[in-house]
């Protein structure tokens, strides 16, 4: 994962946030020293609040975010490219937006309300 293409655009949205004093995590079913070592390695560590990774479950991680930042659900939006990212949003009732085509294919047979971008080229925070 340190050597992956970047999603288009997502270290520009990621800045845009950052500078807005938005707060940002990661939740992965990665090990979370792994984890940490990718996104270090990366050069985007300075963008994130905090890193969840397994052992614990997605829908934990959530849990213990929301348990630790006492906001609002509707300050939260959990963006994710896996069916497993969209159970975790949908379980813990945070707004979710799918991201690459992998999951707007999954997500094109789902009922619920959600939101998919190909790609964060463009997409500013506020739009």
């Amino acid at each position: 994962m340190i050597d992956a293409n970047e999603i288009l655009g997502a270290n520009d949205f990621l800045k845009n946030v950052y500078l807005e004093g938005k707060l940002c995590f990661v939740n992965s079913a990665t090990p979370v020293n792994e984890l940490r070592e990718i996104v270090y390695q990366r050069g985007c560590g300075h963008y994130f609040s905090e890193l969840y990774g397994s052992p614990s479950s997605k829908i934990d991680n959530l849990k213990e975010i929301l348990n630790s930042y006492s906001a609002d659900l509707k300050d939260f939006i959990f963006f994710g490219d896996t069916l497993s990212d969209f159970n975790a949003a949908k379980e813990c009732s945070i707004d979710f937006v799918g991201v690459g085509q992998g999951i707007i294919n999954i997500l094109d047979t789902e009922k619920d309300s959600w939101l998919v971008l190909e790609n964060f080229k463009g997409l500013s925070h506020g739009t």
